[in-house]
């Protein structure tokens, strides 16, 4: 049997995870002096309200080495058992060098451990593929191969509504922050080989989504559509890449806590695959 061990970081659903008997290894945010496990979509939103009140700039922690010791140890109890490990970017996140780690010290020739360099609904459909081939029957070491080349198909534009939590995490100066704020510049956000990386910058959210839009390649079957705390400013963009792109698979993706405090409410952003 192949187990598929996730982190919290793709933000499937509950009813998904427990259908496809995924294994979740979450992510933690420190809020307050308070550390919690990141839940999973459908429960964000207290969290939102607590950081839109707050002054304090919660931070994220990845699970730790034995976090993932556990789960590996008791999936491959079977000697036939296999696990496919995905996880976000080793780029902004640890948590790729953990489960590496555990791996060492575990069932080392039975775990694959794969580092998805994103985050986010193209980690999920990362997930999404290696599920629908175990299911097919494949090996591991297919599902492994047919996971790598669709990595380079995946991109995102990330747009963010307020500049101030960018400030807070580091990400830009708090003078850029201030023009920025006082122009109405958008940064666009995006990966690069895995780390995410100021794209380019555009006055007002209008035009940031147009470009976002502009930038969706034009063989693109799958498209979701990020958002944090900005369900019908999605859904808006939703519909409009639906009617440029009438033949693709367009849907909303809610961001949790671990992305969401480093950018804030109100960001949005649109991941697609498709040559580049």
């Amino acid at each position: 049997m192949i187990h598929i061990v996730i982190d919290s970081v793709a933000y499937l659903s509950k009813e998904y995870v427990e259908e496809h008997n995924l294994t979740v290894v979450p992510l933690s945010y420190i809020f307050e002096g308070e550390s919690t496990k990141e839940p999973l979509p459908g429960e964000f939103d207290a969290f939102y309200e607590r950081l839109q009140k707050s002054n304090e700039f919660p931070t994220t922690s990845q699970p730790s080495v034995g976090n993932f010791y556990l789960v590996f140890d008791e999936l491959t109890k079977n000697p036939e058992d296999e696990v496919i490990c995905i996880t976000l970017s080793s780029g902004i996140s640890g948590t790729y060098n953990s489960a590496l780690l555990a791996k060492k010290e575990s069932a080392e020739d039975r775990i694959y451990v794969i580092d998805s360099t994103l985050a986010a609904a193209m980690e999920a459909r990362l997930i999404e593929i290696a599920v629908q081939l175990r299911d097919e029957g494949k090996p591991a070491k297919e599902i492994v191969e047919a996971i790598y080349d669709e990595i380079p198909q995946l991109s995102m534009n990330l747009l963010v509504d307020n500049l101030e939590y960018l400030k807070r995490g580091g990400r830009i100066s708090g003078s850029v922050a201030a023009v920025g704020g006082f122009l109405g510049i958008k940064p666009i956000i995006t990966f690069v080989e895995g780390k995410l990386e100021m794209k380019d910058k555009v006055r007002g959210m209008k035009k940031a989504i147009e470009k976002s839009i502009a930038d969706i390649p034009k063989d693109a079957t799958w498209v979701r559509v990020h958002h944090i705390l900005a369900r019908d400013l999605a859904e808006e963009i939703a519909q409009e890449i639906r009617t440029q792109f009438p033949e693709a698979d367009v849907a909303l993706w809610e961001l949790g806590p671990v992305i969401g405090c480093h950018v804030g409410p109100g960001t949005v952003g649109i991941a697609y695959n498709g040559v580049k």
